[in-house]
């Protein structure tokens, strides 16, 4: 008997290059799929819905915003799983902004160490 090994799809929507060529090697070398874009707006006319079974955003996107893709996506798939990437800075920021979303979100904040990074990833993962 052949056996299949199904890996876990994330994507990863982060305007900074680097960051989703770094995170995709560490999370592709932890055995998972990962799809990048850099550009939400690209991120969101690519989406498939049930398809994911993690979308890392960043709170700083240019054209929209984070927040405003995180909802576009609800609005599509209503039982995606997100969590946000984001600096410290941002992090100050939102909290400080209007914006409610469900306490069930969880931030990363970057910087991040490769191991810890993948280890919030499996947490989120069995959840």
């Amino acid at each position: 008997m052949i056996g299949i090994d199904f890996k876990k799809k994330i994507l990863i929507v982060d305007d900074e290059e680097d960051i989703t060529f770094i995170f995709k090697i560490i999370l592709e070398d932890s055995n998972y799929e990962v799809e990048i874009f850099n550009d939400p707006i690209e991120a969101l006319s690519n989406y498939k819905k049930n398809y994911y079974d993690l979308i890392l955003l960043d709170l700083k996107l240019p054209s929209i915003s984070g927040t405003e893709l995180y909802s576009r996506i609800k609005d599509i798939d209503s039982n995606a799983k997100i969590c946000f990437l984001t600096s410290s800075e941002q992090i100050s920021l939102f909290n400080n902004s209007k914006m409610v979303l469900p306490k069930s979100i969880t931030i990363i904040q970057k910087p991040i160490e490769n191991s810890v990074f993948v280890q919030k990833i499996n947490d989120l993962l069995t959840e």
